[in-house]
């Protein structure tokens, strides 16, 4: 029979240490204020890019927290969903998305210290959950362990028959490049059908030259948001140009671009 684990695992002893961290640098942020505070920068853009990183982490921990919970009452290996790309999706959460963009909001470099802090305790104290799951799931978490990364998702598979990492790499970077060349050919092929309306290659052709372009709404240099224009901005030129596309260029484009 297996031991049924606390909810909570080692999360008290990474976050606790954390926020006492936490709590002592931004301490030291206010008694020399304004010497650690990042004032070049307007804070719009801190309180926007705070927010998608919060809203990205709370939705991680809210999809995380429900499958295991059910995981946990039905005393098995959550596997699925998240869990799927990272074997700590909860941990995870906080370290990349929530407690960076609490830090954000403080506009502080000294806090920027505060996620690594608490990777560094995340490593100290996570093999004793690991140490748990082997006990209680044996081969079935080790088969996972070694498939599914720690933190962030593994970009290969661990097989002694297979090839060296930088083969696998290299080949993962070149089926990459070949889905990218087929993507340009078929927005090409589409922009250059004589049934195109005119309206629709106006508007591809705005999304590619945006794309291209040296000039960005947000410039690229201001954290998270500053790709979000054109992760935004492009993908909505290209949707509002297909639906005035008809379906029958459509497959017409991507079936020449296949072959």
């Amino acid at each position: 029979m297996k031991d049924k684990p606390a909810i909570l695992g080692v999360g008290p002893l990474i976050f606790m240490p954390s926020v006492l961290f936490a709590l002592a640098m931004l301490g030291v942020h206010y008694l020399f204020y304004p010497f650690f505070s990042l004032r070049q920068i307007p804070h719009i853009y801190f309180v926007v890019s705070a927010l998608v990183l919060l809203v990205i982490g709370t939705g991680m921990v809210l999809d995380a927290a429900r499958l295991l919970i059910r995981g946990i009452r039905e005393g098995k290996l959550v596997t699925a969903g998240i869990y799927a790309a990272t074997r700590n999706p909860l941990y995870a959460a906080y370290i990349y998305f929530i407690a960076p963009g609490i830090v954000l909001l403080f506009r502080s470099w000294l806090l920027f210290s505060v996620p690594l802090v608490m990777y560094v305790f995340f490593r100290l104290f996570i093999r004793r959950e690991e140490l748990w799951l082997e006990q209680n799931f044996g081969g079935e978490y080790l088969e996972y362990k070694n498939n599914v990364g720690l933190l962030f998702p593994k970009l290969w598979r661990s097989n002694s028959s297979s090839s060296s990492i930088w083969g696998r790499v290299a080949g993962k970077l070149d089926a990459i490049t070949q889905s990218v060349k087929r993507e340009v050919r078929f927005y090409r092929a589409v922009l250059n059908h004589a049934r195109t309306p005119k309206p629709a290659k106006w508007l591809l052709a705005a999304a590619l030259a945006y794309a291209l372009s040296p000039v960005d709404l947000i410039p690229d240099w201001i954290p998270v948001i500053g790709h979000l224009d054109d992760l935004i901005i492009v993908p909505v030129l290209v949707i509002f140009a297909f639906r005035m596309v008809p379906p029958s260029v459509v497959q017409e484009c991507r079936a020449e671009t296949k072959s």
